[in-house]
């Protein structure tokens, strides 16, 4: 039975934070080992912290090591001395093969090492190699699009140097329509003032023309209605005459 207490090198009244941090401690020192022997290590620690990390299972897990403990010290204590012989021969043989094993990990591990330092070498040159090559394709990008940039920048000042000139041609034809356009709204202007000016004057003159005709007409009415006040004088006293005349006939007559 596989001892999870001994797996983790903790003792069996070790408590919870203590197994976690064995665990972590002993998942952390696996990283130097090959892929295969460090999936297999995890395996059994996990399994080991997975038992001992739940209370139930942890339980159930003591007692049945207890009973495992039980029946080997029975069984041990009914062995004979060429058992026993035979047994220690077997842990030495057993432990010579666990060092030899252990040494030729240990070769492994350092044939491992080195080669990944090779390939991490060697990509390392890849990647200055690639670096360099990328390095030189952005300097050769750059120095494009700068002489891309002085070509705009020249084609820019050409048109804008092309646009000025043309403002500056359209400024120029403006102002002489500008000026054409008010020489004539001037010419225009005096002739209508000059117009105005002659029908203003025109229409003073029949208007002086139409007051002294309305004055002459008035004093026409007044000679007129004056010479009709005196004919009308006149009759009165002639009728007057007549009237006095006629009245000394009268008294004269027997």
């Amino acid at each position: 039975m596989k001892d999870y207490y001994d797996a983790l090198g903790v003792p069996r009244n070790a408590g919870a934070s203590v197994i976690k941090i064995a665990f972590e401690g002993k998942v952390k020192r696996l990283a130097s080992l090959p892929e295969a022997e460090r999936a297999a290590e995890k395996k059994a620690l996990d399994e080991a912290y997975v038992i001992l990390s739940n209370p139930s299972k942890r339980d159930w897990y003591d007692r049945k090591l207890d009973e495992h403990h039980a029946t080997s010290d029975r069984r041990g204590s009914g062995v004979k001395k060429p058992a026993a012989i035979l047994a220690v021969a077997a842990i030495a043989i057993a432990g010579t093969a666990y060092y030899f094993t252990e040494r030729a990990r240990e070769r492994e591990r350092v044939r491992l090492e080195e080669q990944r330092i090779a390939l991490e070498r060697e990509r390392a040159r890849r990647q200055a190699e690639i670096e360099e090559a990328r390095l030189k394709e952005q300097q050769a990008s750059r120095e494009q699009a700068m002489e891309y940039r002085k070509e705009r920048d020249a084609r820019h000042q050409a048109e804008r140097e092309r646009a000025q000139w043309d403002r500056d041609v359209r400024a120029q034809e403006s102002r002489m329509q500008y000026d054409a356009a008010r020489a004539k709204s001037q010419a225009q202007t005096e002739q209508r003032q000059q117009q105005y000016d002659e029908q203003r004057q025109r229409a003073q003159a029949e208007a002086e023309r139409r007051k002294a005709q309305a004055e002459v007409d008035r004093q026409n009415r007044w000679v007129a209605e004056r010479e009709r006040e005196e004919e009308r004088a006149r009759q009165q006293r002639y009728n007057k005459i007549l009237y006095e005349d006629t009245l000394k006939k009268g008294a004269t007559k027997p």
